[in-house]
């Protein structure tokens, strides 16, 4: 039987399991086991479900055992100050039973793993642009996703790459607020469960989106749906419609039935896990956008931008919070306000429907939280940023400090059960082996554990000065480059770039971005090792192998184009054509060519552009371009949401860009 027939039985089969699960729990009481097996925290908040929950003992005060403070802090994939997408502002910790932590490092474009009880890194994988979502762990592997758009198979033991899985049909990068990544980056966080691996690439519906269910241990492809993402149907705002389809921002959440896909601001889509085919999405049916990221599911609920919709259905059912901060455990929901902390409970109903079935309906209603008083809130004395639960425990993260209530207070004065202090807001939260792992918006990672009375260890890679011994003659050509060009912030390419010393030079003398490619891979791994330990790779350079005359890069981003190959090959070591493709006209300068004989080229106006100087085009308010050049069909050269920059309403006639 294949895995996708064995997924579409195990519907059938799986519920009268737990049936006699129930019924044995019921029927007889369980004798305590000798020695409980230590937690695991296997992928994002948990389990694929996305509960936030373990059924563990917290064990009481705690104390911290290691500080884990990375070179970089995280770099996020949105800028914005309410983007509702959040998913990369702090690096989510995973514990799994090999005895290691591993992250994802947006900044350094990497996964690390960490040892847990020393927190020295055990190893280190470096994808091709940032790693944003926690990865996901299985049997012995790692499953990790990239704005590279790919799905990266690790080995969890070593880090050796098992397999690379690449969804799209070409290589092709774009510009993505500041950082070179995939035209489809892989946002939609892996999720596992019964042994298959599930993600998503492509956040531009124009661009393609594509869903991807695979056999976690051979890599099959189960299904594909690369069609979600170019649906017509109607917008938010009334009367409109358009193409607009379904891509994934967030972690996905798989249940008994369904893939349940976070679309960012929009609400969840559905998917049958079976097959791939989509269920449900309401794009317009609340007139705004009322999702987030974020989905935590349970029976026959989720939920999303602080609403509970049915699963079946996709309707919400009402909204309990203004936040997505939320835990499910076996009983009962535990939300947070921000400022306090609420329970909500359920009772089992039989309901008619509309043919005269009879049919289960479950209805929510508030909890009091403690032992047995009137009050049904804890108040919290921080802002909460994280959310998870141990057992009776429930564990948040705030700005520089972490608490532990104790759901099983007598009264609400009596629930703080603990509280230590961190650096920065505590935005990840896990429990496993049982540590608490906590880490904040600095890329910082706190490993508390039972307190010996010892102080905490604090691990910080060493940054390295000058990653070469030797440099001399790539600084005088960087000082030669940085003179003779003129150009000291955007972007540069540096096409053949060995072992990134050019590169590196250039970065430490300049504002720019520096994008290097090199054919020879052991030059590749060679620079992106030196260029971490100097702490300036993925946010200042980064380093891809590729053939320097055709590259994946977009048309013209390039406001300086070198390369360290000419100054020993000479200026043709450049393919002129692909230079000239890469470099911004306007403006744009090359550099290349042996030291103190280097070349200069300035890249002028494209031919048969229009301009646009006015509000309505010229100052006869023609709104129409003379522009000649650009053609249908079109494709995304770079995006942006500009931090800190207010758009003015579009509804009151702003101007336009």
């Amino acid at each position: 039987m294949s895995l996708k027939n064995s997924l579409c039985l195990s519907r059938f089969v799986l519920p009268a399991a737990i049936a006699g699960v129930a019924f044995l729990a019921l029927g007889a009481k369980a004798e305590p086991a000798e020695q409980r097996a230590p937690a695991e925290w296997p992928q994002y908040r948990a389990d694929a479900q996305r509960s936030g929950f373990v059924d563990d003992e917290f064990g009481g005060a705690l104390a911290a055992e290691w500080i884990y403070q990375p070179r970089q802090a995280p770099s996020r994939a949105w800028l914005g100050e309410d983007t509702r997408m959040s998913f990369d502002q702090a690096c989510h910790p995973l514990v799994v039973s090999g005895g290691m932590v591993f992250l994802a490092s947006s900044a350094e474009c990497s996964v690390i793993a960490l040892d847990v009880g020393t927190a020295a890194e055990r190893w280190r994988y470096v994808t091709d642009a940032p790693v944003r979502f926690a990865p996901a762990v299985w049997e012995g592997r790692v499953f990790a996703v990239s704005d590279d758009g790919s799905l990266h198979v690790l080995d969890a033991a070593t880090g050796g790459l098992i397999r690379r899985v690449d969804p799209a049909s070409r290589k092709d990068m774009v510009l993505g607020n500041r950082r070179m990544i995939s035209r489809w980056p892989a946002r939609g966080g892996p999720v596992v469960r019964d042994g298959v691996v599930y993600f998503g690439a492509g956040i531009w519906p124009s661009e393609g989106v594509i869903l991807s269910a695979l056999d976690a241990a051979t890599g099959e492809l189960i299904w594909r749906n690369d069609e979600s993402g170019g649906l017509e149907w109607d917008q938010p705002h009334g009367g409109a419609r358009a193409e607009s389809g379904i891509a994934a921002q967030g972690y996905l959440v798989a249940t008994a039935e369904n893939l349940l896909v976070p679309t960012g601001r929009g609400v969840p889509a559905a998917f049958d896990r079976c097959d791939g085919q989509m269920k449900y999405f309401h794009l317009q049916k609340y007139g705004r956008p009322i999702g987030g990221a974020t989905v935590v599911a349970t029976e026959e609920f989720f939920f999303n931008g602080g609403h509970f919709f049915s699963e079946a259905t996709g309707v919400s059912a009402g909204r309990i919070a203004q936040r997505d901060l939320i835990v499910a455990t076996p009983d009962k929901i535990l939300y947070s306000d921000g400022g306090k902390v609420h329970a909500m409970g359920w009772t089992e109903s039989t309901t008619v429907d509309r043919r005269g079935d009879a049919a289960a309906a479950r209805e929510f209603h508030p909890l009091s939280l403690g032992a047995g008083g009137e009050d049904r809130s804890v108040p919290v004395s921080h802002e909460v940023h994280a959310m998870i639960a141990v057992g009776n425990t429930l564990v948040l993260g705030g700005p520089d400090v972490v608490t532990a209530i104790d759901l099983q207070a007598a009264s609400p004065e009596r629930a703080i059960a603990w509280q230590a202090p961190v650096e920065g807001v505590a935005g990840g939260l896990a429990w496993a082996a049982g540590r608490l792992f906590v880490s904040t918006d600095r890329g910082t990672i706190w490993c508390f554990g039972p307190d010996n009375g010892n102080e905490p260890r604090t691990v910080a890679p060493d940054v390295v000065a000058q990653p070469w011994d030797d440099n001399h003659q790539y600084a005088a050509a960087a000082d030669e480059i940085v003179q003779l060009g003129g150009v000291g912030d955007g972007y540069a390419l540096d096409l053949g770039c060995g072992d990134g010393r050019l590169a590196y030079e250039l970065a430490t003398r300049t504002k720019l971005h520096v994008i290097a490619v090199e054919s020879d891979p052991n030059a590749v791994a060679a620079a992106r090792e030196r260029l971490i330990a100097a702490g300036l790779y993925g946010t200042r350079v980064t380093v891809h192998q590729g053939d320097p005359a055709r590259t994946v890069y977009p048309n013209y981003f390039a406001d300086l184009v070198v390369s360290a190959r000419s100054l020993s090959e000479g200026p043709d070591a450049v393919a002129a054509d692909e230079m000239t493709r890469l470099l911004r006209p306007w403006g744009g300068v090359a550099v290349v060519g042996k030291a103190q004989a280097m070349r200069r080229v300035e890249r002028g106006p494209l031919p048969d552009t229009g301009t646009w100087t006015h509000q309505y085009c010229d100052a006869q308010a023609t709104l129409t371009s003379a522009d000649q050049l650009v053609r249908r069909p079109l494709g995304m050269l770079w995006f942006t949401d500009f931090e800190h920059l207010r758009m003015p309403d579009r509804h009151g006639r702003g101007p336009a860009p």
